[in-house]
C-alpha cells in the first residue's frame, strides 16, 4: 500500500494530464492529419498514455497494483519512455513551438510515469 501523500501527488498529476490532454485536442487533430501514419508520434504517445494511465489510476484508486507484480510493473514503466522515445523526441524538437499544448501534455505524462516509478520503487523497498 502506498502512502496517502504519494497517492495525492499522483492524483494531482493525473488530473493535470487529463486537462492538458483535453487542451491539446486541436493540436492532436492537426498533427493526425499532417503526419505519415508510419511515423506517427501520436500513436506512440497514445499507447504510452494508456499503459502509464492504467498504472497511475490503479495506484491512485487502490494504493497498489492487482494485475501485475510491482517489480514487473516497474520494469514495464522504465521501458515506456515518453520524451526520450525517438518519434516523440523528434516531434517535440521539430514541432514543439507549433504544438505547445501537446508537448506540455507529453511532459506531464512523462512526469506521471516517473512518479509512478518512484512510488513503486519505494513500495518495493518497504516490502
Amino acid at each position: 500500500m502506498i502512502p496517502e501523500h504519494q497517492r495525492k501527488k499522483l492524483a494531482e498529476l493525473y488530473e493535470t494530464s487529463f486537462a492538458l490532454y483535453r487542451a491539446s485536442e486541436g493540436d492532436r487533430s492537426d498533427v493526425f492529419y499532417q503526419t505519415d501514419r508510419a511515423d506517427d508520434p501520436l500513436g506512440v504517445m497514445e499507447v504510452r498514455a494508456t499503459d502509464i494511465g492504467g498504472y497511475v489510476s490503479s495506484l491512485i484508486k487502490r494504493g497498489e497494483l492487482r494485475n501485475r507484480p510491482p517489480a514487473e510493473a516497474l520494469e514495464h514503466l522504465r521501458r515506456l519512455v515518453v520524451l526520450e522515445h525517438p518519434k516523440i523526441a523528434a516531434f517535440c524538437r521539430d514541432h514543439g513551438d507549433e504544438y505547445p499544448d501537446l508537448v506540455r501534455y507529453m511532459e506531464v505524462l512523462e512526469t506521471c510515469r516517473r512518479e509512478a516509478m518512484a512510488t513503486l520503487e519505494a513500495s518495493l523497498k518497504t516490502s
